[in-house]
Order: C-alpha cells, then structure tokens, then sequence
C-alpha cells in the first residue's frame, strides 16, 4: 500500500508592520522610576509594546500624579505567541507593567489616548522540524489505519471477480492487527524543506500488509448447524439472525496458516406447544391438573408463572357458571 499524505505547516514568518503609538506613564507613588529600554507594557489582550530607550517617571506630588508621555512599539508576537501585526491598532486603553510585582503595577501603569496606527498583518507559513517529524508520525498512523480498509476493498474485487462470499479474517470488536501481518512502514518526506517559506508539503508512506480470507458460506453454515445442534428438545428454532455472527481470534500459526475463532450466532427459539405431540400434550395435563376445580385467579396465576407462556387469559362460559 503506498500513499500520499499532504501536511501543513505549522510555522509563521511575519512580512507585516508592528503598530506604533503614544502612551502615558503614570506614576502614584511619591518617588521617581527609572524604566530600561525595552521595558514592557502589555494591554488587556496580551499585546506587549516596549519602549526604545530609558526613561525616568517623575514623582507623583500634591498637584497630581507623575506622568511623561512615551512612543511605544508592538511586539511581533503577543503572549500567546500569536502574531500580532494588525491587532495592535489599538484604541485608547490602559496598559500594566508585567514585570513588576502586582502591588507595584497599581503604582505605575500607562495609557494611551489615541489610537495606535501601522499595524499590518502579512504572515507565511514556515516548515519546521517539528513539521516534519508530526508528519512522519502521522504517515505512519494513517497508513496503518488503511490497512484493513484496503485488504477488505481487495477481498471484495475477488468476489466480485469469482462470484464468491469470501471474508477478511480480523478481529471485529478488538485489535484487527492479531490477524492480518505487516511490515514497519517506511516514510518518504524532504528534509530539506525544513526552514523554507510553504504552505504544505508532501509525505509519502509505503507498507506491506497481508490477510487472510475465508469463505463466509461454510463459516456461517457450520455456525447454523452448532446453533440448531444446540436446540433445546421441547423447543424450536424460528429465526436465526445471520447478521449477528461474530467471532474472536484466540490461537493462530501464521506460518502453518491455522487460526482458530470462537464465534456466535443468535437464534430466537420457542417452545413446541403443539397438541398433538408429546411436549404440547405435557404442557396440557399439567394445566389440567392445575386449574380443575380451582377459581379463575388461581388458575390464572399458576398458568401465567410457567415460563412455556408470555401472557394467560381465562374466558369461563357460561357467565353465571
């Protein structure tokens, strides 16, 4: 089996623009601050910008608190590591210093009174890595995973071919993999992609796999004939549900080609109650034995728990009888 799988690429180069804009420091404490190039504000959405170089705050005094107004940039990515390009056009906000501690960010925050502007989002995708070995591991599963889909469409061909009823010998409720063989899928991907600017890029798995198939007919005859083997003698067989057979794979010998199954298959048996033979006959005599000379309720009673019958009903004539 040999497959082309498409993966997509999961890293980003950003082509855009970060925003840009003007900000307010504020600060409440009675004490100037000293802030270091590249000091970060972050707004309500995790969009960081960063001042260009050092500044002092000036301390809050009678007439009010220390401002000094500042132009700040975007960060390419936000916390998240999400581009931010565009989504930094902010509106006016209020920004808090995530490198302090909380008590401090209540003393000295910014915001901005205008909104930020030359932010543009331009992104491609990058093949990484990681890329690539995501998609050697996902190669690998999906390839495995066509495997009995596969064997089963080629068993249908046959028949098709033969005018047969074979059937994939696997596992129907458990692990399909005890009955069917393969090899280690082998994975063709270019690992010289890593590091290029692409959306997509192609992996290709190969696999050797191999079944066994078996006449379904002589399967589901020899279940028929267990199953009326089986009959209880004071009953009979009406119905028996074909599309309930199933099995499970317990012993097999690949190299001798021997699997040995334990399977089911449902009926739906009732009890012979016909009068003129022996069970019905049976069935009569001990109602009789019953329900003589006892009132209606009784007999009712007694008729109702014998498990030969669903549901009893009792007509006396004459009515005044």
């Amino acid at each position: 089996i040999e497959t082309t799988f498409t993966s997509h690429a999961t890293g980003t180069v950003f082509h855009g623009e970060n925003a840009s804009g003007e900000i307010s420091i504020i600060k409440e404490s009675p004490n100037p601050w000293t802030l270091i190039d590249k000091t970060r504000f972050q707004s309500p959405e995790g969009i960081v910008f960063r001042i260009r170089q050092r500044v002092v705050i000036p301390a809050a005094t009678a007439q009010g608190f220390g401002t000094l107004k500042v132009p700040v940039f975007a960060d390419e990515r936000d916390i998240n590591g999400q581009i931010v390009g565009e989504r930094g056009n902010l509106g006016p906000t209020k920004f808090i210093l995530p490198a302090l501690r909380e008590s401090n960010q209540k003393l000295i925050y910014a915001k901005s009174e205008l909104a930020f502007s030359a932010g543009k989002t331009v992104v491609t995708k990058l093949v990484s890595k990681e890329d690539i070995q995501a998609a050697k591991e996902a190669a690998k599963k999906q390839i495995i995973d066509q495997i009995k889909p596969t064997l089963e469409e080629f068993v249908i061909s046959m028949n098709k071919a033969k005018k047969s009823n074979l059937a994939l010998l696997s596992e129907q409720k458990l692990d399909w993999k005890r009955a069917i063989n393969f090899d280690e899928p082998k994975i063709f991907v270019d690992e010289s992609l890593v590091g290029k600017e692409m959306d997509s890029f192609q992996v290709t798995a190969q696999i050797n796999a191999s079944g066994v198939a078996f006449n379904f007919d002589e399967f589901s005859n020899i279940l028929k004939r267990e199953l009326k083997h089986r009959q209880l003698p004071q009953k009979r067989l009406t119905k028996i549900d074909e599309q309930s057979i199933s099995y499970r794979l317990f012993e097999y010998d690949a190299n001798a080609s021997k699997y040995k199954v334990t399977a089911t298959i449902k009926g739906i048996e009732e009890y012979e109650l016909d009068p003129d033979r022996e069970n019905g006959q049976r069935l009569i005599r001990k109602i009789k034995e019953q329900v003589v000379g006892h009132d209606l309720k009784q007999s009712e009673k007694f008729i109702q728990n014998l498990e030969e019958i669903d549901r009893v009903e009792i007509k006396s004539w004459p009515v005044w009888a």
